[in-house]
Parts: structure tokens; sequence; C-alpha cells
């Protein structure tokens, strides 16, 4: 079998790259706040 390769490493990638945003904007918002 061989290991998939650019659909689902760049699906992989956008989903990383959408929760680092999502923390990101987290921190921001509780730096505000406090």
């Amino acid at each position: 079998m061989k290991k998939p390769r650019g659909r689902a490493s760049g699906l992989n990638c956008c989903m990383a790259a959408e929760l680092i945003r999502q923390i990101y904007l987290f921190s921001v918002k509780e730096k505000r706040i406090s």
C-alpha cells in the first residue's frame, strides 16, 4: 500500500494551520481581557 500524498497531506496541513490560527486568536482575546 502506498502512503496518501498530496491531497491528504495538504488537508492535514490546512487543518493544522486552522487549529493554530484558532489558538492564536483565542490567546489574543485572553490577553485583551486580562
